[in-house]
């Protein structure tokens, strides 16, 4: 597992920059839950905006569909999207869900289509400082989930419980390409802070990923903290 310098690492890159825009550089801007006015073809410059207000985002193994975290201006939370590359088929993957209720995304398709792997706060947070150290990229008190591609069902995976001391979390889980293995990283111990580890001690985990009876779950979880210092560690890809 380690960084992956083309193919679809590149093509994700190119995505983000040249297919979705972050629209939070307007101070103050506000859009509606459900916008209706993209996508946005911008010829001179050779972009199409296909949302605003997002984050992070997946590419399908298919080609056809990006995923990505997108905030919602009412709440300030992050919803799961999902749209074409056409810009045609856009809808909220999460808007549905009941559990987890706050903060979705670090999402990641599995390779065969049927399910989105993310992360999601847990929804006992209380505090609007806890709900900030929630959001998808930072993840403390957060759980790794995975849902349906059409957003109807979503079962939680792990089971770290909220601790504002002591938080858990995860961040930037990606399935391998067989779509057996389940990797992520996050939090492993936030009292060991000092001088190059500054997020404490964190860990990448690496798991089976199955399904049984419709069920998805991980088994066999391994904790790996390759190189000598174990400060941060972020999957971008496997």
């Amino acid at each position: 597992m380690g960084q992956l310098t083309g193919g679809r690492y590149v093509l994700a890159a190119t995505l983000a920059a040249a297919w979705l825009a972050v629209a939070v550089l307007a101070a103050g801007q506000r859009s509606p839950r459900l916008p209706t006015d993209y996508p946005k073809s911008f010829p001179e410059n050779g972009i199409t905006l296909l949302d605003e207000w997002v984050a992070d985002l997946d590419l399908s193994h298919d080609g056809k569909w990006l995923a990505y975290p997108r905030r919602d201006p009412q709440d300030w939370y992050m919803d799961i999207w999902a749209v074409h590359l056409s810009g045609a088929g856009r809808r909220c993957l999460t808007c549905g869900l009941t559990v987890p209720a706050k903060h979705r995304g670090s999402v990641a398709w599995h390779p065969a289509g049927q399910f989105l792997a993310f992360s999601a706060e847990n929804d006992d947070v209380r505090t609007r400082k806890g709900d900030r150290l929630a959001e998808p990229g930072i993840g403390l008190n957060t759980n790794l989930w995975v849902m349906t591609s059409d957003g109807a069902k979503a079962w939680r995976l792990t089971n770290y419980e909220t601790d504002y001391a002591s938080p858990r979390g995860v961040i930037h889980p990606h399935f391998s390409p067989d779509g057996k293995r389940l990797g992520w990283s996050g939090l492993v111990d936030s009292s060991k802070v000092a001088a190059g580890y500054e997020w404490g001690e964190w860990a990448v985990f690496l798991a089976d990923f199955e399904v049984q009876a419709g069920v998805p779950t991980v088994k066999n979880i391994r904790t790996l903290q390759p190189g000598q210092q174990h400060s941060y560690y972020q999957l971008d890809d496997w």
